[in-house]
Parts: structure tokens; sequence; C-alpha cells
């Protein structure tokens, strides 16, 4: 099944979704085949929402597993940042190395990131502690809230004292504040798809049914 559906990602493909269920300690909740066609019902539902492309929610996944493992953050809400960045043009690996960087600022200066962009401290760090990705929607709605250039402006000392490419997390913060209605969107659609799990079945009843009919 997820060979048919995720045709896109190669001869990998079971592999690379197991390999993400794993990080993720999805297989630890549910039988492997339950979070292998979680994993891969949530990657097909995104790339026919919009633009994205099945390899690059994968990959992007895949290279946001550390940080985002470590800040139990969910492979579906991984799955949507990762949709929206590729619809609107970002390259892979700049977004989530960007990501995974700004995932670790908030834990690392909460109370500066927040200060900067004009938070409530207590609000913010309270949300962090309870939801990674909550905190994460929060800060880039504020940093929309305030106008991106004003923002970025206002993080860009903060960069610099980390060693960032102010240049490129900029891209990743604006591209995410300007779209974070689709994040959220997205990532609605990816939780629905990931505790449903039938989207690839689905797909995969497509293309049966389609070679059966053109080998009639």
């Amino acid at each position: 099944i997820i060979n048919v559906a995720l045709c896109d990602l190669g001869a990998g493909a079971t592999q690379t979704i197991a390999k993400l269920s794993s990080i993720f300690r999805i297989n630890e909740k549910m039988t492997t085949k339950e979070a292998m066609l979680s994993v891969g019902s949530a990657v097909n539902v995104l790339s026919q929402n919009c633009t994205a492309g099945k390899q690059f929610l994968v990959e992007f996944t895949q290279r946001m597993a550390g940080v985002g493992a470590t800040a139990k953050m969910s492979v579906p809400d991984l799955l949507a940042f990762g949709a929206t960045l590729d619809a609107n043009g970002q390259k892979c690996e700049m977004s989530a190395s960007n990501l995974g960087k700004l995932i670790m600022m908030l834990y690392q200066k909460p109370t500066e990131l927040a200060s900067a962009v004009g938070l409530d401290v207590k609000k913010f760090t309270d949300t962090l502690q309870h939801s990674t990705n909550d905190a994460l929607i929060m800060f880039l709605e504020q940093i929309g809230k305030l106008g991106k250039e004003e923002g970025l402006s206002k993080l860009a000392p903060l960069f610099k004292q980390m060693n960032m490419s102010g240049v490129r997390m900029s891209q990743v913060l604006a591209t995410l504040a300007d779209h974070i209605d689709m994040v959220k969107w997205e990532q609605q659609e990816a939780n629905k798809a990931f505790e449903e799990a039938t989207s690839a079945t689905r797909e995969y009843n497509i293309f049966n049914k389609f070679f059966y009919f053109i080998n009639i």
C-alpha cells in the first residue's frame, strides 16, 4: 500500500515511512502497520491539498526528526509546516535547518524571543511548556500581526547573537508568518488524515482499479 500510494518516494518508501514511525515512537502506540498507514495517509492528503510534493514532505520531516521528536512535536504537525514551506517555494534543507534552529531558540531564549516581538512572556512560556507547536504558532502569528518587516527586524539582534544566518532564517519565518492560516489548516487536515489512516489505502485502491481497467 505504501509503495503504491507514495510511489513518488521511490523503492524505499516503506522503509522511509517505517523510520519516521519509529523515530517519533508512533509504533509504540499502535502496530507498525497502523503507524505506517497513518503517516502515509497524512503525507498523501497534504500532497493533494496543495502543490507540496510527497518527497519534500517526507525529507523535511526526516530532517526535522531530531529536534521535532525532542520537542514532542507530532509528525502531522511537522508535515504541515513542510507543506506550507514547499507550496510557497522554500528549499527543503534550508527550511528544515532554520525551523529546527528556531525551535531550539524557543527553548534556549524563550523570554528574549517573546519580549522581542511583544508577546506576554508568562503566557508564551506556559504555552511552550504545554506544547511546542502551540508556542511556535503563537510566535509566528505575532510576527504576522507586527508585519514581517518589523517583527523580523526586532529578532535580528538575537539571530546575530546566536551566529545564525538572518537572511535564511528570515525567509523561513516570513513565509510561515505570511501563511500561518495555511499552516493551521494543513495541520488540521494532516491530523485528521493521520487519525483516520485511510487515505493511503484509498490511493492504493485507485491505482489498482486504474491498472485493472488498463489491462482489460
